[in-house]
């Protein structure tokens, strides 16, 4: 699996959706960007004046705004995959990137995130078994800085402050990780910065049980419970060059 997400979590064409609703104010957006702090981030960053605060403005504000819920919050304003992903190839063939037999979003900490399923791209495509940066996965992705929204901490007027995790941070963060996985729990990540690109090889690891000693086969035997299946790799690798506009 290949997950793709933007640092850009909340777009700026969203927040001036939300502005022309009653009762929407900056200190309610930077309030709601906390969402995407972790707790132990959440709780260093902010006061407890701000936390009063801020959740005083969104009890008020679903009062008047009743359909209005964290999560749908958080998906409305990730970006849209059509919007991010502007082009896919997979050995040399383009295919639909925002497809849903291959790509799926998933919430992550980041909001909405996007993951293609590289196991489905090779049932579907002639896989050649070619070295270089035009085999494999291939995506053109698109920043949009338009979508960006200003930090608005030192304005006059401002209570509530917003957190800072990305204000160093632009482009998009990639993870390469098995599909039973939680990408951005288990893996590490890669980031991608506006007018880069970036190449990532990858090389598969055949394990065979019969390799293993004996001692460790025991171990694991019992260590697991008896549903739980292991699968191996094998094959050619495959290439994945990713670009970004800005």
């Amino acid at each position: 699996m290949v997950s793709i997400c933007s640092y850009n979590v909340v777009r700026k064409s969203y927040v001036e959706e939300l502005e022309r609703t009653h009762g929407f104010s900056v200190d309610l957006l930077n309030y709601l960007m906390h969402i995407y702090s972790s707790m132990e981030d959440y709780w260093s960053s902010i006061s407890s004046t701000d936390m009063n605060v801020g959740q005083q403005l969104l009890d008020d504000y679903l009062l008047k705004n009743p359909d209005f819920t964290i999560p749908s919050f958080v998906a409305n304003a990730s970006q849209r995959c059509a919007d991010i992903i502007l082009s896919c190839q997979y050995e040399g063939t383009d295919f639909n990137c925002c497809d849903p037999r291959y790509t799926t979003s998933t919430m992550t900490d980041l909001g909405q995130c996007y993951q293609t399923n590289l196991t489905k791209l090779k049932q579907d495509f002639t896989v050649g078994y070619q070295f270089g940066a035009s085999r494999g996965l291939q995506m053109l992705l698109d920043f949009r800085t338009e979508e960006q929204i200003s930090i608005a901490n030192s304005s006059e007027g401002i209570v509530v402050k917003r957190p800072f995790f990305n204000l160093f941070e632009n482009g998009f963060r990639i993870h390469i990780h098995d599909e039973m996985a939680i990408s951005f729990m288990n893996t590490e990540m890669i980031s991608v910065s506006p007018n880069n690109k970036i190449a990532i090889a990858l090389r598969p690891i055949k394990i065979s049980r019969r390799a293993l000693q004996k001692s460790y086969m025991t171990v694991s035997q019992r260590s697991f419970p008896p549903f739980v299946s292991f699968s191996t790799l094998s094959g050619v690798a495959d290439v994945i060059p990713l670009s970004t506009l800005q």
